[in-house]
């Protein structure tokens, strides 16, 4: 045997301690505010595989990528904080034996996250009006539409219309009724109004005969 070789002796029924884990990564800061992080986590011996690695972002929030138990894992992740600070990110790699080990760094978000504007979104719905008409009938006030703002947002003034259409987009071929048109002053976000239609209401002339939605 040569000098300085220690003999390995394998002795039955004796359990060989398994290391922990070892972990590492990088991170980057992209846009002021969004963290990437690429790390690499092996098993501290050949039966420890990384069935997992855990997320802290400092920010009282964190995430879980799960992998697929091999002894030696890459991985990547992101994420967008929502305000600047300084703020400790700890990476942890968890192995088959239920073993884990922890990397930490600090990171300085330097912009906050941007946030979508609040908008309205209106929507329409037709609750009563006339099964059969004729052209150029007027539908007078037998047409009532209730307007529902599914939105964020409360929305200022709008007109409402009614067309006629052979499926449920509007289009620049659809048509809508002749001096039909009614104005709402507002609606908050989440509420809904009721518009009767009180004009004219009249079927354009140039309307085919068949069936149409409204």
């Amino acid at each position: 045997m040569p000098a300085g070789r220690v003999p390995q002796v394998f002795v039955p029924g004796v359990e060989v301690e398994c290391p922990s884990p070892e972990v590492g990564a990088d991170v980057a800061v992209t846009g002021g505010n969004l963290l990437n992080v690429v790390g690499h986590a092996v098993g501290g011996c050949p039966d420890a595989g990384i069935q997992g690695v855990t997320f802290e972002w400092g920010d009282g929030s964190g995430d879980k990528l799960s992998l697929d138990g091999g002894q030696e894992q890459s991985f990547q992740y992101r994420h967008q904080y929502a305000q600047p600070g300084n703020y400790q990110v700890v990476v942890t790699a968890h192995d088959t034996r239920n073993q884990s080990a922890a990397w930490r760094q600090e990171v300085v978000i330097e912009t906050p996250g941007v946030t979508a504007p609040a908008l309205p979104n209106l929507r329409g719905r037709i609750v009563s009006a006339p099964e059969k008409a004729t052209c150029g009938e007027n539908l007078g006030d037998a047409v009532q539409v209730e307007v529902t703002n599914a939105g964020q947002a409360e929305v200022g003034q709008f007109s409402v219309g009614v067309y006629f259409s052979e499926d449920e987009q509007v289009t620049a071929a659809d048509q809508l009724l002749l001096g039909g048109r009614e104005f709402v002053d507002g609606l908050a976000a989440g509420q809904s109004v009721m518009v009767p239609m009180t004009g004219r209401n009249q079927i354009p002339t140039t309307v085919p005969e068949g069936t149409r939605d409204y």
